[in-house]
């Protein structure tokens, strides 16, 4: 962990050239995901509540908060608005609350004959439990995302009913929610995942589909997949549930004009380029310096000199347009003072922000003379890298972290929030980096949570419901020996050719059904082995060398009751299940059409013995990659992969 005063301990190693080439093909076939197309600009604020609260939801959706808020009044003892307890959470929160309500509102269900039902997909929805935003602590799959208890009768519903359909259930995310739902349509498509009661549900809107190989590669891309205010997802979501106001895009969690309303002049500012205090401050003098040159001497000309180019991408990532870099920092000296003239005249620091503790700092907090202003943390190169603005802007691009640890020597976090007589901001989580100049801003974040407490009516932890243990079985030793030949023959000697012989002809309709968007669609066969073959060779090389599989492949844990486990000697690698008929069956690529996720009518028997898949994923991209499932079936040369998908939270 990198510490002010400490002196760097790692370089970016020279990148082989066959890993920039695979790079460089990998940012080629998901370039889709880094497109930031313009979005209509916050129209409105307020100076009392801010936009997006309380008073601009729904009737819908403030049925759920007030019944919310009068259960938390009962368990604390003492009366809670509705409109306080909404004020409160954090901005992850009320997106995920907004975008998940907003879409089952505007989903009108009917029957398969398509009468209408009287009723829309929120009708189902009895109340709410907890509404999860972004923590980085935890998987993809426990963040953006609501958890509910559902009316009587309500899977029942979405069984007989046109707009959504039966997906194979969750083996490896949602454990405790296994029984799937999705929207019918493709991407964007909402996602209601039932406890196995049916009374209980993990609701959340999936606005891209698992396409390979990114999904696999980056762990990042799947935790956002859900997440309405990455990249286009709000667009995506207007696109196909038409509506939804982006009220949280600005400038650090605050409301950014560039019209008549608040007037700009930047004609005779000077505009520093360079921290104003040299590289001979300490950390906290330097933050310190940025927010008292900005909100209180009111002079961002200052301020903008402790931004690097690195958090030009923040303002892309804030304001959901692209931002050109020649003038990106007038821009942001603009956006500075459309808040100066937002929030007034302000007599100190303390007037104008106060600190924040996160709650997943993932670093110790240092302690320095302006806690009360903003609380720094010392943070580590990787995490650092994690919170990258080019990173989560770009989240195709992989190894992102050692490229900004091969710029800067060492790394703090600071967090803090405006808090004004007249205006009240979102929390801001910052990354200060120290280099030849001295500490520059390098990434900032709106909306970061604070720690359990800080929130007084905060929603509860929900708990996944207790599930039995998977019976282990022997399974075929010829199986299991052709799945394992397979795994060392891609990772291990990295000779693909090898291992996509172990791919049956059935199989390369995969290509088709989990291409990414802007890929070239296969119009044969042996088009589509090419295709698949490519990235197969692309995905060896990202994954690094070794002789181990364990070093290089993690092995989810399967979960649901219709699987059975299959002991192997690999298991810290990849996981062997045997999997029922219905499912083998449910998952023929040549059914589906391309971002259609896997569907199944109902569960049929539950015979065993002909099937059986290998799941795993990439140890490199994190712990929210995508799993890997492989379907395998005895041909008549032998164990082949008939099938495979991608699994993402």
């Amino acid at each position: 962990m990198a510490v002010p005063g400490s002196s760097p301990k790692w370089r970016l190693a020279r990148p082989r050239l066959l890993l920039l080439t695979g790079i460089a093909l990998l940012v080629a076939l998901s370039i889709w995901f880094a497109r930031v197309r313009p979005v209509t600009p916050v129209g409105t604020t307020q100076t009392g509540e801010q936009a997006g609260g309380y008073a601009e939801l729904l009737p819908e959706q403030r049925r759920l908060i007030d019944d919310w808020s009068e259960r938390f009044g009962k368990a604390l003892g003492r009366q809670v608005t509705a409109a306080a307890l909404y004020s409160d959470f954090a901005l992850s929160t009320k997106t995920t609350f907004n975008a998940v309500t907003h879409a089952l509102r505007q989903t009108t269900l009917t029957d398969r004959a398509g009468l209408p039902l009287n009723r829309t997909a929120l009708d189902l929805v009895a109340r709410v439990e907890t509404v999860a935003g972004s923590d980085p602590g935890k998987g993809g799959d426990k963040q953006f995302r609501m958890y509910v208890e559902m009316k009587p009768g309500a899977q029942e519903t979405l069984e007989k009913c046109r707009e959504f359909s039966r997906q194979i259930d969750n083996t490896v995310f949602h454990k405790g929610y296994p029984i799937c739902f999705r929207g019918e349509g493709g991407t964007p498509s909402i996602q209601v995942s039932f406890s196995r009661d049916g009374k209980r549900a993990d609701i959340d809107v999936d606005y891209r589909s698992s396409t390979f190989p990114v999904m696999l590669v980056n762990g990042h891309l799947t935790a956002s997949n859900s997440d309405v205010r990455a990249g286009d997802n709000d667009q995506r979501h207007n696109g196909h549930w038409s509506g939804l106001r982006n009220w949280w895009r600005g400038f650090m969690g605050l409301p950014f004009f560039e019209d008549s309303r608040v007037e700009t002049d930047v004609v005779g500012s000077q505009v520093f380029r360079e921290p104003r205090l040299g590289k001979g401050a300490n950390p906290e003098a330097a933050i310190r310096d940025f927010l008292n040159a900005w909100l209180v001497e009111q002079n961002p000309g200052i301020a903008v000199g402790y931004v690097s180019p690195r958090a030009f991408a923040c303002m892309e990532l804030d304001r959901g347009i692209a931002v050109d870099r020649g003038v990106a920092r007038i821009r942001m000296l603009r956006a500075m003072q459309s808040i100066n003239k937002l929030v007034g005249r302000v007599g100190d620091l303390d007037g104008a922000v106060r600190g924040v503790s996160l709650r997943s700092p993932r670093g110790e907090v240092i302690q320095q003379p302006h806690h009360g202003q903003f609380v720094m943390y010392a943070v580590s190169e990787d995490i650092a890298g994690q919170l990258d603005c080019e990173s989560r802007l770009h989240l195709e691009q992989t190894g992102t972290q050692k490229a900004l640890s091969s710029e800067f020597d060492e790394f703090v976090g600071a967090a803090f929030q405006l808090n004004t007589p007249r205006f009240k901001g979102e929390v801001v989580s910052t990354i200060w980096a120290k280099d030849k100049t001295g500490w520059s801003l390098v990434s900032f974040h709106a909306g970061a949570e604070v720690r359990p407490g800080a929130v007084s009516s905060g929603p509860p932890e929900v708990s996944a419901a207790p599930s039995e243990p998977l019976p282990v079985i022997d399974g075929d030793p010829a199986m299991s020996r052709a799945i394992e030949g397979f795994l060392n023959a891609w990772y291990l000697k990295k000779d693909a050719a090898a291992a996509f012989r172990y791919l049956a002809p059935s199989s390369m309709a995969c290509y088709n059904a989990f291409r990414p968007e802007n890929s070239p669609i296969a119009n044969s066969t042996e088009e589509a082995g090419k295709l698949i073959l490519d990235r197969m060779k692309l995905i060896a090389d990202w994954a690094g060398n070794s002789t181990r599989l364990d070093e290089l492949l993690v092995a989810p844990e399967p979960h649901h009751a219709d699987l059975k486990l299959v002991k192997h000697g690999q298991e810290q690698a990849f996981s062997i299940v045997s999997v029922p008929d219905y499912m083998a069956a449910a998952a023929d690529c040549a059914k589906l059409k391309p971002g259609e996720a896997i569907g199944v009518r109902s569960a049929g028997p539950n015979t065993h013995g002909r099937f059986y898949a290998a799941s795993t994923k990439l140890k490199k991209a994190g712990p929210d990659a995508g799993v890997l499932w492989t379907l395998w079936s005895k041909q008549a040369d032998g164990w082949k992969v008939v099938s495979y998908l991608v699994m993402t939270p």
